[in-house]
């Protein structure tokens, strides 16, 4: 649990549903002592699994459930500054001995991120810092309320999909909001820089996250209403079947489309019972959707699946070595790389594998020590379990390595796939990797990235059992399906 003052700026959640309880404890056990309205923002003070405690403005101090709110980070209001000159030089330091790094011109503006003497520092469209001299520019409004709307028609459009939407000053969540957009809205697409859509909305301009859109021209109908607090699941692939009853006897009531949301009424055999519509009831496979606030559904007959098979499942990092730390909420790497490398393991010996840890517990394991339990044990499959960092903290996604062209990169081809369709984490693609746990194992070895730690989104996620079952349920799968093609 990380308990956050606010010296740490902790941020705010902004309610994703029409209403929500506010309970005295982290979990749907605990009293209600208040109810939230859908839109509306409290800050946060500490965070517990999938719960996070709120504060409300009578002071009063209470929990709400992770997946029914949109979480903000913290920030300040921007700045923004623009040149008195027709054309001024942006350099890569506060002097004129600096580089020239680009030039701005008078109709443009950028966000003022610091001041160093008469220098000025800014943040330039591609998300890197420049100086320009403070001396010949101006401070004007946010661009997200001052620039012309380009014409709708000749431009390419997205449909929020989350209740509703930060609109913000610059691509990341670090910025400050300027506006909000809702479900079902329809917005133009000015530009896009990575996982950020610059967008229109009437008199309203700024960036959003592309995440919480979906692209294209027509707007897709909203997902089915859930409940507040009920778990949900997700449609992970298109044309799934709803039926009358759990099993594939049953009739047909209705055909899913992928990325809708049900409310779950409950588990049976395998199968879950959801709200479909209201007053109407239907049943969905539980092994081909993604749960949210439940645990997934094993399909029976599981126990065969993996019979024979060797795995061996690597917890990165451990005891002294802690791996990466988050920056935001001191997340440490070794931490949730155990938590999901349990998870992993269960489901294999559900199915039948035979289960090698190299580590249970936290303790030091050499990268040698490592490769030498695969090699002793003759592992049919060596997974190594991590969590990423990177110095642009924009950056986001899931990626699994390889070592070798064969056989590594289909189980990391078909690790990937599943563990991006059970996430929904942005696909950063399976990849090479020259890693000695990889390079020097003869085994059929892969290494998982399953998020990025130094992104603020995925830290606070990555910490949720729900992430971590997805993440888990996502490895598992696609060992199970590389395997099952191998027959």
């Amino acid at each position: 649990m990380a308990v956050l003052s606010n010296s740490q700026q902790a941020g705010s959640v902004t309610i994703a549903v029409s209403s929500l309880n506010v309970r005295d404890g982290a979990g749907q056990t605990h009293k209600v002592i208040a109810q939230v309205k859908g839109q509306e923002n409290y800050p946060i003070v500490q965070m517990k699994d999938n719960w996070i405690q709120i504060l409300l403005p009578n002071g009063q101090k209470g929990w709400v459930a992770s997946w029914h709110v949109e979480i903000n980070q913290p920030a300040t209001p921007a700045a923004y500054v623009s040149p008195t000159i027709e054309t001024l030089n942006i350099r890569a330091g506060p002097s004129t001995s600096f580089p020239v790094v680009g030039q701005m011109a008078k109709s443009e503006s950028f966000p003022r991120l610091d001041a160093e003497g008469d220098w000025i520092k800014i943040r330039l469209k591609d998300g890197s810092i420049g100086w320009t001299a403070g001396w010949l520019t101006k401070e004007v409004p946010s661009p997200a309320l001052i620039q012309p709307a380009p014409n709708p028609s000749s431009q390419a459009q997205a449909t929020v999909k989350s209740a509703t939407l930060n609109v913000r000053s610059g691509p990341g969540t670090h910025e400050s909001a300027v506006g909000q957009v809702y479900a079902g809205d329809s917005l133009t697409i000015l530009e896009q820089q990575g996982d950020w859509i610059r967008i229109q909305k009437d008199n309203l301009q700024g960036w959003v996250a592309s995440w919480l859109v979906t692209m294209g021209s027509t707007p897709s109908p909203p997902s089915p209403s859930v409940e507040s607090e009920k778990p949900t699941i997700r449609i992970l692939n298109p044309g799934t079947n709803l039926r009358s009853g759990p099993g594939t006897s049953f009739d047909v009531v209705k055909i899913a489309k992928e990325g809708e949301n049900y409310a779950v009424l409950g588990v049976e055999g395998d199968w879950f019972r959801i709200q479909t519509a209201p007053n109407q009831v239907g049943y969905v496979a539980g092994w081909i959707v993604s749960a949210q606030g439940v645990a997934n559904v094993e399909r029976k007959g599981n126990e065969s699946l993996l019979k024979g098979r060797t795995i061996l499942v690597d917890p990165g990092h451990g005891g002294s070595d802690s791996g990466a730390i988050g920056p935001h909420l001191g997340t440490l790497e070794k931490v949730v790389n155990l938590q999901v490398s349990h998870l992993l393991s269960r489901k294999l010996k559900a199915a039948g594998a035979t289960v090698i840890m190299t580590r249970e517990d936290d303790r030091k394991v050499s990268l040698q020590e490592r490769v030498d339990s695969s090699i002793r044990r003759q592992v049919d499959a060596f997974i190594s379990i991590h969590h990423n960092t990177s110095e642009n903290y924009r950056v986001n996604g899931v990626i699994t390595y390889f070592y070798s062209n064969g056989d590594d990169r289909e189980l990391a081809n078909s690790i990937q796939k599943e563990v991006v369709k059970r996430t929904g984490s942005t696909d950063l693609n399976a990849r090479y990797g020259n890693y000695f746990v990889l390079r020097e194992n003869p085994q059929l070895a892969v290494l998982c990235e399953l998020g990025f730690l130094t992104n603020y989104q995925e830290e606070v996620i990555m910490k949720t059992k729900e992430f971590q079952e997805q993440a888990a349920e996502g490895v598992f799968q696609g060992i199970v399906k590389y395997f099952a093609q191998k027959k």
